[in-house]
């Protein structure tokens, strides 16, 4: 009998290593899985089987469909990249043509740019351009929660649909799982179409709980579009009347960019219904106002190669003066971290924002495993005492990269995120003072010898990042 055990023992952990070694992941997130498939036999391959088990060589959009999304008329496409090129930096160029190489997505320009720190005015001017679609509404949200909110929401799509408006709405299944049937329901009866991404039946039994879309934006007619972090719904209907906004980042958008995010909603409303979003009828024009270059690009678990990774490992090693970030964490994989410590190391002012407590009590102690060798370095780290969600990085003052992925492994590996970079010095003055202004209220972390037994949390902490 323990002969019989021990060949079942062998064979679990040798078929184990074999499909994770199989998947051609990175060591960082191989090794965890590895020793959890030999120190916890059978079950330990199951768990990887359901939990882990990865989807980046799955197609879940072949070219053929990628190309058919892209061909919106001419005067709606992105700006070819030599016309801009002639007039580019080479630091644009090569973080604009790497972009567009990894993601399909081109330099385009944008009319108008806002910069919106709090959610509650975003959502207004949300409300605002809904008001005034002519034509049609494409709605795209990570959590979607109940209360005055929604129900306003609802209210006003109902009415904009009666006038002949056409709603394209899609959320994702596990981000919105506090919404109950009676509103899931009520959404699918307004005369629209409305879509779950990726809908999980038994998420205790399937790695699909991994896989999950991040992207926010509301996109109004062609003309004007909407993109950002989360929006905390929940937090904001108990915050005080005059209290501190909680902290997002989030855009408004118009010009020919607003296809960037027409594109990214049509590749995921095919991923969850199986279909081709035509091209809308639009009346988006060019103004005579210098337009600010900039990219919207979408990053997929299934691409070929780890494109958001590569993409910020890549402009953050183009600094030579400053990079400030902000994220709710730092977690980075070794690649990002390598980043920042060269950049500090090269002599770059390097500062990161992070809030002391965040959404999960896990994520702020994953992230002070990653201090010792940034603070070595000379990275400077601050920390808010408070919640933010603020998502952003300047380059020198003269780039922003902002969106909804976090700086951690989840947005790397597993999450669908839409991320937007803008090539405009006034545009990164913006993000300098909101930087800024919440540096002062920062108090700043000191690199201290720590304990044997701190050490070894911060080794298990690092060990058990990508099964966080």
């Amino acid at each position: 009998m323990a002969e019989l055990l021990f060949v079942l023992y062998l064979l679990s952990v040798i078929g184990g290593i074999v499909i994770v070694l199989g998947e051609e992941r990175s060591a960082v997130s191989s090794i965890p899985w590895i020793l959890v498939v030999i120190f916890i036999p059978v079950v330990g391959l199951l768990l990887y089987l359901i939990f882990g088990y990865s989807v980046r060589r799955k197609q879940l959009i072949d070219v053929e469909v990628r190309r058919a999304l892209s061909d919106a008329p001419v005067e709606t496409k992105s700006l070819p990249s030599t016309a801009v090129e002639k007039r580019a930096d080479r630091k644009l160029t090569s973080l604009s043509a790497l972009i567009e190489r990894l993601t399909d997505t081109s330099l385009t320009t944008a009319n108008e740019l806002t910069l919106y720190d709090d959610s509650r005015e975003w959502l207004v001017a949300c409300r605002d351009a809904i008001v005034q679609a002519q034509h049609y509404i494409y709605i795209e949200l990570y959590r979607i929660e109940e209360g005055p909110w929604l129900d306003a929401l609802l209210d006003l799509l109902a009415a904009r649909i009666q006038e002949g408006v056409a709603l394209y709405w899609l959320y994702d299944d596990v981000g919105s799982r506090s919404l109950s049937r009676r509103y899931r329901k009520r959404m699918e009866q307004l005369g629209g179409q409305v879509a779950a991404f990726l809908p999980v039946r038994f998420r205790l039994l399937t790695s699909r709980v991994n896989y999950r879309n991040h992207r926010n934006l509301v996109e109004v007619d062609g003309t004007v579009g909407f993109t950002g972090g989360n929006v905390l719904l929940s937090e904001l209907q108990h915050l005080p009347q005059g209290a501190q906004p909680l902290a997002t980042t989030h855009l408004r958008i118009s010009g020919l960019a607003v296809r960037q995010l027409e594109y990214s909603f049509a590749l995921d409303w095919y991923v969850a219904t199986q279909q081709l979003l035509s091209p809308q009828q639009s009346s988006s024009t060019m103004t005579t106002t210098e337009p600010i270059k900039m990219q919207i690009f979408p990053t997929h678990p299934t691409d070929d190669f780890p494109s958001l990774e590569m993409i910020l490992s890549h402009a953050f090693l183009q600094a030579r003066q400053s990079l400030y970030i902000e994220s709710p964490v730092l977690i980075p994989t070794n690649s990002i971290q390598q980043a920042l410590i060269s950049t500090a190391l090269s002599g770059v002012q390097v500062r990161v924002i992070l809030p002391r407590r965040g959404r999960s009590w896990l994520a702020p102690k994953a992230s002070h495993a990653f201090f010792t060798d940034l603070l070595r370095a000379g990275v400077e780290i601050y920390y808010y005492d408070g919640l933010r969600e603020a998502t952003y990085a300047v380059i020198d003052k003269e780039r922003v990269v902002t969106g909804t992925p976090y700086l951690d492994f989840r947005s790397f590996e597993y999450n669908f995120d839409l991320t937007t970079i803008a090539y405009s010095s006034e545009v990164a003055q913006q993000f300098v003072d909101s930087f800024e202004t919440t540096l002062a209220l920062c108090h700043r972390i000191a690199l201290r010898r720590n304990r044997l037994w701190r050490r070894i949390a911060h080794g298990v902490m690092r060990l058990l990042t990508p099964l966080i």
